[in-house]
């Protein structure tokens, strides 16, 4: 019984995988990817509930910075969807150790709360994030920009869903946590080399 079940489920997962490609080698084309801004000092992470992606993105690149000793660099995170301030699920607090990342004072918060003016870049951790920022502030879309677009090319998937999203690890299981927060820190960490470069 517990094989069949997982046998179906195996099923629904490669079945989703599918779709998602398929659906994404058209959705692409209607993401712009904007050149960088000219020596941008602060940078904001966005993701979803602004509990596990994006304070960890925060995080690790305010690490990243510190160990470069550029200390004129300012982060923040925030979240789309955030009905009200909650913390980082333990998972996340767990995982974010492992990387020098301390997520234990983290509380989330919406957009709706900061003024988005004030960052020189807005990065999102999906395309569909992507877009809705630029439908929601237009004269904010050349910040606006994604974050799997900045994943070195020789580990960066050249098309499908995973080219232009970097899924939520929130509910599933460690190794999920460890392949996001990896991710994160690879596309982090090459943004800001580009930021230095110029």
């Amino acid at each position: 019984m517990n094989k069949h079940r997982n046998s179906r489920r195996q099923y629904k997962e490669a079945l989703k995988s599918f779709l998602q490609d398929f659906y994404w080698s058209f959705y692409k084309e209607r993401i712009e990817e904007y050149p960088l801004p000219m020596a941008p000092q602060s940078f904001l992470f966005v993701c979803r509930g602004n509990i596990c992606r994006s304070p960890f993105a925060e995080h690790i690149a305010a690490r990243i910075a510190r160990e470069k000793q550029v200390v004129h660099f300012q982060f923040g995170s925030a979240g789309i969807e955030v009905g009200r301030a909650v913390p980082s699920p333990d998972m996340a607090k767990e995982v974010a150790e492992n990387y020098g990342v301390n997520l234990n004072g983290h509380l989330s918060r919406s957009i709706k709360e900061i003024n988005l003016k004030s960052y020189d870049m807005i990065i999102a951790m999906e395309g569909k994030q992507v877009k809705r920022l630029v439908g929601q502030f237009p004269e904010l879309k050349n910040r606006i920009f994604l974050l799997p677009f900045f994943q070195p090319s020789e580990s960066s998937p050249r098309s499908g869903y995973l080219r232009y999203n970097i899924p939520d690890p929130f509910g599933k299981e460690r190794e999920e946590f460890i392949r996001c927060f990896d991710r994160i820190k690879l596309c982090v960490e090459r943004l800001l080399v580009k930021v230095m470069q110029g």
